[in-house]
């Protein structure tokens, strides 16, 4: 674990130290287990907290249909916005959590051990997606499982790093 340093996002210090300050610069992180309400729809799930208002009012439209662009993105069927995610398969749950983190403008995705609850098929699927992210130019970090396709999976993007992938050297840099 470094304890100097300096974090930069496009160039400008990353200042605050907190979830809160991280947020607001465009970082987002996937755990595990995803952190989602299953009682909700997927829909209500991606903008929990930081809905899209017009007139101070939900505007229940205009975030089914960001869902359903977001969904697209990462390969999903937009038709599931409006499922209550308990219903949805862990997997499924995991690229929701994705795409919540994008509907927020994440810059930076730091996935957390994303295979270690996952089938092989399932961990190909989710890999799948996140070279899709990175090749749109999004910067991704995980935190690999001992398994064969995250460590061939979590290799460094063009901004970011497995911490297994940093020259000794050059940690907390």
């Amino acid at each position: 674990m470094a304890d100097e340093g300096t974090a930069e996002i496009d160039g400008a210090p990353l200042t605050g130290g907190n979830t809160q300050a991280a947020m607001e610069a465009g970082i987002a992180t996937v755990y595990q287990e995803p952190h989602l309400f299953g009682e909700l729809t997927v829909a209500e799930n991606v903008f929990l907290g930081r809905e899209l208002r017009t007139s101070g009012r939900v505007d229940w439209a205009t975030q089914r249909t960001r869902v359903g662009e977001l969904l697209t993105q990462i390969g999903l069927d937009p038709a599931i916005g409006d499922v209550r995610v308990a219903d949805l398969p862990v997997a499924e749950q995991q690229l929701v959590s994705i795409a919540k983190a994008f509907a927020h403008s994440a810059k930076i995705l730091i996935l957390d051990e994303p295979s270690a609850i996952l089938t092989d098929r399932e961990i190909e699927v989710l890999f799948g997606v996140v070279r899709n992210l990175r090749a749109a130019g999004a910067g991704s970090s995980t935190s690999p499982t001992g398994s064969t396709s995250s460590r061939r999976s979590a290799t460094a993007s063009p901004c970011c790093a497995t911490a297994r992938s940093w020259p000794a050297g050059r940690r907390g840099r």
